[in-house]
């Protein structure tokens, strides 16, 4: 993954993200659903003065994002809503190309290493 990218988006939501380390391990294409699903987050957080994320980890899974939480000071209405953002970001994730970010022509696939979700441009031989 582009780190410069990824310190972007890490540091224009803080109340998400958290500060620290995250561990990070995912293709490019998938930097946009991760930026739009800070930014849904950074907007429900404000809703409530004292809730925030911390990121543990964001990576590829099984063919999928795999975005895992700390979720603090937050009421039980709000925990729902961040945990269905971060549900659909993943669903999402299963349609999108890992590497170059297409919608188009998209499988989840898996070879000797694993599984990976990629159009067929991308596809490794």
């Amino acid at each position: 993954m582009n780190r410069f990218a990824f310190d972007k988006i890490q540091s224009a939501f803080p109340k998400v993200w958290g500060g620290g380390h995250v561990r990070l391990q995912c293709g490019n294409g998938w930097l946009p659903i991760i930026e739009e699903l800070s930014a849904k987050l950074d907007a429900v957080l404000a809703t409530e003065e004292l809730a925030h994320t911390k990121v543990l980890t964001v990576q590829e899974q099984s063919g999928r994002l795999d975005f895992r939480v700390e979720i603090l000071s937050a009421s039980k209405s709000l925990r729902k809503q961040i945990l269905d953002l971060i549900q659909e970001a993943e669903d999402q994730s299963t349609q999108t190309c890992e590497q170059c970010g297409t919608t188009e022509n998209v499988l989840t696939r898996k070879n000797k290493f694993g599984w990976y979700t990629t159009c067929e441009d991308c596809m490794p031989s």
